[in-house]
């Protein structure tokens, strides 16, 4: 989903917003973040967020087992902060891409 945000700003498609995403996991009582394979099936639960950029509404919202509220919230609130940081980071990676075609038109 990253990668398709990115894409699209790329290929000069306005878009109001653009949704940033991550995975976010509970294993035992530890929170894992961006999980590989192994964490996946390690047996805990898993939550996949995607968020929009300026609105933090939610695009996309999956979890893949059944959990108490607290546990959601929590893993929820780290997801959304995750996607924060994919969202920063998309974004220096627009402004250096966009500084890049600029500088050499010049």
């Amino acid at each position: 989903m990253n990668a398709i945000s990115l894409a699209l700003v790329d290929a000069g498609i306005p878009m109001e917003e653009f949704v940033s995403a991550t995975t976010v996991g509970l294993i035992g009582k530890n929170t894992f973040v961006d999980l590989s394979h192994a964490e996946e099936s390690a047996g805990g639960s898993t939550l996949l967020v995607a968020l929009y950029n300026r609105s933090k509404k939610v695009s996309m919202l999956e979890l893949d087992s059944k959990m108490n509220v607290a546990a959601f919230n929590g893993l929820f609130e780290v997801a959304s902060d995750a996607c924060a940081d994919v969202c920063a980071n998309l974004k220096a990676v627009m402004v250096d891409n966009a500084e890049t075609l600029i500088s050499r038109k010049t």
